[in-house]
């Protein structure tokens, strides 16, 4: 299943999985997404506004850590080092 997020939703997700204390609320649902996205069950595609929005932020640790966060769980390394 594909599931289109918003990039505050994904900023949400990231909190809650760095263990931030304004991403607490969202720690049940970043756990099921992590689990439904480790599964293959379900993939969060980004487009290009995510990694335009993401690039506009200046600090470069925060950043990285988004980016990781992005990548791994929308799968866009898969997609690119595919085979297929």
């Amino acid at each position: 299943m594909y599931i289109y997020i918003d990039q505050n939703k994904w900023i949400d997700f990231g909190r809650a999985l760095l263990g931030r204390p304004e991403g607490k609320k969202f720690t049940d649902v970043a756990n099921k997404i992590v689990k439904k996205t480790e599964s293959d069950e379900w993939i969060l595609p980004i487009s290009i506004v995510h990694l335009m929005e993401t690039l506009d932020n200046s600090d470069p640790d925060r950043k990285k850590r988004f980016s990781e966060i992005l990548i791994k769980h929308s799968k866009v390394n898969d997609v690119f080092l595919s085979k297929n």
